[in-house]
C-alpha cells in the first residue's frame, strides 16, 4: 500500500474519493467512493476544515477497510488561471528565471499572492531555433494553504495537489481514442471542455454553468418527494429521463410518463413534460456556451475539426443528456463509459461505480502538477505544506472557525512529518507548527 493514495475532488454539492496506484504505469483502483459535501465547506475552491466531513470521510474509509493516508486533492476554482507561452530551449534553473521575470505579462495580478507552477508541453525544433512550448499555471495561495489545512485535519499526508485541467489531461492521454481527443466535463457548477491533438492539448475552456439548475428544478418539481436533497435528486437524475430533446417535451425512444413517484403514485403525464421543458431550459446556458466555445475552435481548426466528444463528470450519468447535447452541438457526444488503460479491482460492482465521475480523481494520480515543491522539501514530502498551512493561516482566516478540539488534531497532523523527515527540515516544520499556537491561543 506504500504508493496507493486517495485521490479526492471536493464539489460543490458532492465529494468524491478513488484509493489508487500512484504515478504508476498501470494503475490499479482499489476502491471509489462519493458522498454529500458540507454546506459551506467549499467558496471558490478554498476549502475549510469541517467536522462533518472529517467524520463522514473517516466513516467511509473505515467502511471500505482503507488504510491509506497518503492524499492527492484536485483543484477547482475559476481563479486559476493557465497560459500556454514559447520560450528558449534552455535549462530548468533559467526556464524558472524567465517565467518570474516575465509572469507579470502573462497574469495581470498581484503575483505575490499566487504560485506558478509550469509543464513543458512540446519541444519545438525549428530550422532557425530551438523552443520549448510551456503551460503556466497560477494557483492562489489561499487555495494551497487551505488544502494544507484540511489535510491536517483530516490526519493525512498531503503528497500532492493537482489542477483540475492537468487531471483531466493526464487521463484523457490515456483513455480517450482518436487523434483528435475530445471531453467535456460536467459537473454542478461548472463545466470544462479539452481538446487535444495527440499528446498537446490545443483548446481547454472552463464555462460557468454546469448542472445545478437543472437539479434545482427537478428539486422544486416536488414530483419525485418533497424537500428533495441534492443527492437524491441526482438519483433521480440517473435513473429517469428528466430533460426534454423535443420542443413537446418528449425524448426519442423515453415514454412520456415520469413512471411512479416515491409513494407508488402514478406521476401525472402533463407535469413531467413541464418538468423536462423546465430542465431542459435551465440546461440553456450551458450549451449556448459549449455551442460558442466549439465554434470557436471548429473556425480555427478545419483541418482537424471534431467529430466526438466524451461526456465525463456528473454530466455522463444524467440521463438523456448526452442525447441533448448531441442535438444542439451538432456533435456526437457519448458517455464514458470505461477505463480501458487503468485496472479495477473486482471488488468494485463496475455497473454500478459511475467510472465517468471519477475521471478527475483518477487522473490526478497519474502526473500531477508540482505546487509543493517536491524537490525542494525532499525527505518530508508534502506533509511540510499541512505544517505552513495551519502556521501562516492568519486570526479570523480558516481557522478561525475551527472547534477547540479541532485545533490538536491539526497540531498533531502538522508534527506527523517530525517522526519522519530530516532533522534540519523537521526543525523548520516544528516552528510553523508552533507558530500555528499563537494562532490558536
Amino acid at each position: 500500500m506504500a504508493n496507493r493514495v486517495l485521490g479526492i475532488e471536493i464539489g460543490e454539492n458532492l465529494t468524491r474519493v478513488v484509493e489508487i496506484d500512484y504515478k504508476a504505469k498501470n494503475p490499479k483502483i482499489y476502491n471509489m467512493f462519493g458522498f454529500p459535501t458540507p454546506p459551506g465547506m467549499i467558496n471558490d475552491g478554498v476549502v475549510q476544515p469541517d467536522g462533518m466531513f472529517r467524520s463522514i470521510l473517516y466513516s467511509k474509509l473505515k467502511e471500505k477497510k482503507i488504510a491509506t493516508k497518503k492524499v492527492v486533492f484536485v483543484l477547482n476554482s475559476a481563479r486559476i488561471a493557465s497560459r500556454d507561452i514559447e520560450l528558449p530551449l534552455v535549462k530548468e534553473k533559467q526556464l524558472k528565471e524567465m517565467i518570474a521575470m516575465n509572469a507579470s505579462d502573462y497574469f495581470p495580478v498581484d503575483l505575490s499572492q499566487y504560485k506558478l507552477v509550469h509543464q513543458i508541453i512540446e519541444k519545438i525544433d525549428r530550422p532557425e531555433e530551438k523552443k520549448l512550448r510551456l503551460s503556466v499555471i497560477a494557483v492562489p495561495n489561499d487555495l494551497i494553504l487551505s488544502y494544507g489545512a484540511l489535510a491536517a485535519d483530516c490526519r493525512l499526508q498531503l503528497v500532492a495537489l493537482d489542477y483540475s485541467g492537468n487531471a483531466i489531461k493526464q487521463l484523457m492521454r490515456r483513455e480517450i481514442p482518436g487523434d483528435v481527443k475530445v471531453t467535456v466535463k460536467v459537473d454542478e457548477v461548472s463545466t470544462t471542455l479539452t481538446v487535444m491533438d495527440g499528446s498537446m492539448v490545443k483548446l481547454q475552456r472552463n464555462v460557468n454553468h454546469g448542472l445545478a439548475d437543472a437539479i434545482e428544478a427537478i428539486q422544486d418539481s416536488e414530483l419525485f418527494g418533497e424537500y428533495l436533497s441534492f443527492t437524491d435528486a441526482v438519483d433521480v437524475a440517473r435513473r429517469k429521463t428528466c430533460l426534454a430533446i423535443r420542443p413537446d417535451g418528449t425524448v426519442p425512444d423515453e415514454p412520456a410518463g415520469g413512471g411512479m413517484d416515491p409513494m407508488g403514485h402514478e406521476i401525472d403525464s402533463e407535469r413531467f413534460k413541464k418538468l423536462r421543458l423546465n430542465v431542459s431550459y435551465a440546461l440553456s446556458n450551458l450549451i449556448s456556451s459549449l455551442g460558442r466555445v466549439i465554434d470557436y475552435y471548429q473556425s480555427r481548426n478545419s483541418d482537424t475539426p471534431i467529430e466526438r466528444i466524451f461526456l465525463i463528470g456528473l454530466g455522463a450519468d444524467f440521463s438523456g443528456l448526452s442525447k441533448l447535447l448531441t442535438n444542439e452541438l451538432n456533435v456526437k457526444v457519448v458517455p464514458l463509459q470505461q477505463f480501458d488503460g487503468i485496472h479495477v479491482a473486482k471488488s468494485i460492482n463496475l455497473a454500478e461505480a459511475k467510472l465517468a465521475e471519477y475521471f478527475n480523481c483518477v487522473g490526478c494520480s497519474l502526473s500531477p502538477l508540482d505546487i509543493l515543491d517536491s524537490k525542494k522539501n525532499k525527505g518530508i514530502g508534502a506533509p511540510i505544506m499541512a505544517g505552513t498551512a495551519a502556521g501562516a493561516m492568519p486570526p479570523g482566516g480558516a481557522q478561525a472557525g475551527m472547534q477547540g478540539e479541532n485545533h490538536l488534531s491539526v497540531l498533531m497532523g502538522s508534527l506527523f512529518p517530525y517522526r519522519q523527515g530530516r532533522k534540519q527540515k523537521s526543525l523548520f516544520l516544528l516552528r510553523c507548527s508552533f507558530s500555528f499556537l499563537d494562532c490558536v491561543w
